[in-house]
């Protein structure tokens, strides 16, 4: 009989304690949110079950510990992440994001930011209106995201939340007008990945304008499919240029001379006699002049060729490899 008493004495008392808080309501928020229970309820308890002010609670309170755990956590290395493009008709924005571990890059709620920062960096692109624009870090800290907030302060609510530094590294857009094609390309080495938005993501990513020119021959593919076999290769072959036309390309170059081939050198001249060396091997270089490669999915033809081929010109390019050098990259 004590037993029974206590049991409902102990039920009650539960019962008593989640009266005040509305079951439907903290199952909104917490699915609105992400939050856990008790941080929904006590945002529910402290604002009357209304909804709206406890939304607006809980995302003040997980900025302001994001800001102090993204202030603790700067420095830490982040050579994961996704890089993340949105297209218009005429204008298409790129981002790279990066974050700490690859478990962190296949998080959905990594992917939700990802999609959220790309989203926020498009529309301000819009709103520029220029044919290509470039922003570091440092710039794209300061970009609104709606609601009075910046990049800078999402970023830092989705610190405190995930727990790892997160940072925007990086963000380019190309803008066309009416006669001129723009494409782009994103590769991840994985599952596709889904969002509520058009944003496409993975660890590649390429950009490009190119428009049609006049030519006596038909193009072999579409617009649409050269442009996008185009994007595919700049991805797979990295070139840093587009190049002119009736340059050299640059196949081979000549080695150096090792430490011994010069004792060699040395046994087979004895007198030391200035001669010039003659060179004894040549080696292959890679070519870094987008028209000059060998076309990634033909090598028996240049991108040149292709674009000959399918009555093409690129106008501009851009590729984003998440994590890399950038002293060495295209931007």
């Amino acid at each position: 009989m004590f037993a029974i008493l206590l049991n409902s004495r102990c039920l009650h008392t539960s019962v008593r304690r989640l009266a005040g808080v509305d079951k439907a309501t903290l199952s909104k928020l917490r699915k609105k949110t992400g939050f856990s229970i008790m941080h929904c309820k006590n945002a529910l308890e402290q604002f009357n079950n209304d909804l709206e002010k406890a939304e607006h609670w809980l995302r003040e309170q997980a900025q302001k510990e994001g800001w102090v755990r993204a202030t603790k956590l700067q420095g830490r290395p982040m050579s994961q992440g996704l890089v993340g493009i949105l297209k218009d008709t005429h204008i298409a924005t790129m981002i790279e994001v990066n974050c700490e571990t690859d478990f962190v890059a296949k998080n959905s709620k990594f992917h939700d930011l990802v999609a959220r920062l790309t989203t926020a960096c498009h529309e301000n692109f819009v709103k520029l209106n220029q044919p290509r624009c470039d922003l570091n870090t440092d710039a794209l800290a300061t970009v609104p995201a709606g609601n009075g907030k910046t990049l800078a302060d999402i970023v830092a609510m989705e610190v405190g939340n995930i727990g790892e530094n997160i940072a925007t590294r990086r963000a380019v857009c190309l803008t066309t007008g009416n006669d001129i094609q723009l494409g782009c390309y994103v590769h991840l080495a994985g599952p596709q990945i889904q969002t509520n938005s058009d944003c496409i993501m993975g660890k590649y990513g390429a950009m490009l304008t190119l428009k049609q020119v006049s030519s006596e021959v038909n193009p072999e593919l579409s617009l649409d499919e050269t442009t996008h076999l185009i994007c595919q290769h700049i991805v797979g072959m990295n070139p840093k240029v587009i190049g002119e036309r009736g340059e050299e390309p640059t196949s081979e170059k000549v080695s150096r001379p090792t430490e011994a081939d010069n004792e060699s050198e040395s046994k087979s001249n004895p007198d030391g006699s200035d001669e010039e060396e003659v060179p004894k091997e040549k080696v292959k270089v890679e070519e870094n002049r987008l028209i000059y490669q060998e076309y990634l999915l033909d090598t028996s033809i240049t991108m040149g060729e292709f674009m000959e081929n399918n009555c093409v010109d690129v106008l501009d390019f851009v590729r984003y490899e998440c994590g890399e050098d950038l002293e060495n990259s295209h931007s």
